[in-house]
């Protein structure tokens, strides 16, 4: 009898001991592996939608100009209408958006990506915090109530905050936009099912450096990552 009391006594200091971290923390618990998207908990990240990748001037416009890649950027220009309208969208059903934002070191010593590959980095700079290149694009500055994640990843759950900002939040659905889908996009993605998020990936609010890679990249993200879905699909389902 007196051994049962005492493991009793045990096992609830442990819950108790777990309840107080995760109050410190003021982290919810972290979302089971969802089965189908819950909008009602859902919330919208926009991937790297920043002057460097988007707008002429910035380093990836330059590795076009060079030849060095092939032309995309109007691609990348033609989602921000329909990035709006998902934002618009999710703040009316008051959910979350999350601005992802990826800045380094001018040295890229913290920059987990293969900068070293990228061809005149030193010279441009690519992503470094502090300069124009690295700040959201006007058309989407982030608005009241919005939430902004500076990641140094392809993947923006990487090091964990984006993915404790989403359990304070009580998030379990993620809906994602931006750029690109064979890169930041996939592996954010990819974080985020291993984080046991249900995803969402947006086809025509996302882009890659091809129109063969995006299509490439969403059949994947559609067939063994979750759902790959309209921007009218998604404004639907949060009806």
């Amino acid at each position: 009898m007196k051994k049962t009391y005492f493991k009793g006594v045990i096992v609830v200091a442990l819950i108790v001991v777990l309840a107080l971290v995760s109050a410190i923390s003021g982290c919810a618990p972290a979302p089971s592996s969802v089965t189908e998207p819950d909008m009602s908990n859902s919330a919208l990240l926009i991937i790297h939608m920043q002057n460097d990748v988007v707008k002429e001037g910035g380093y990836v416009d330059s590795l076009v100009k060079a030849e060095i890649i092939p032309p995309h950027l109007e691609g990348i220009q033609a989602l921000v209408p329909n990035i709006n309208k998902l934002a618009a969208a999710m703040r009316a059903a008051g959910r979350p958006v999350v601005l992802c934002r990826m800045g380094v070191e001018a040295d890229y010593s913290d920059a987990l990506w293969p900068y070293w590959k990228y061809p005149n980095i030193a010279e441009k700079g690519f992503f470094v915090e502090g300069t124009w290149g690295a700040e959201i694009i006007d058309e989407l500055t982030p608005q009241n109530g919005d939430y902004v994640n500076v990641d140094q990843s392809y993947n923006s759950f990487y090091g964990g905050e984006l993915n404790n900002l989403l359990r304070k939040l009580k998030v379990n659905t993620v809906v994602i936009a931006g750029v690109h889908t064979n890169t930041c996009v996939f592996c954010t993605a990819e974080g985020a099912l291993e984080y046991g998020y249900y995803v969402i990936t947006v086809t025509d609010a996302t882009w890659a450096i091809s129109a063969l890679a995006h299509k490439a990249s969403l059949g994947a993200l559609g067939l063994s990552f979750g759902d790959a879905k309209t921007t009218d699909d998604v404004i639907n389902m949060m009806k």
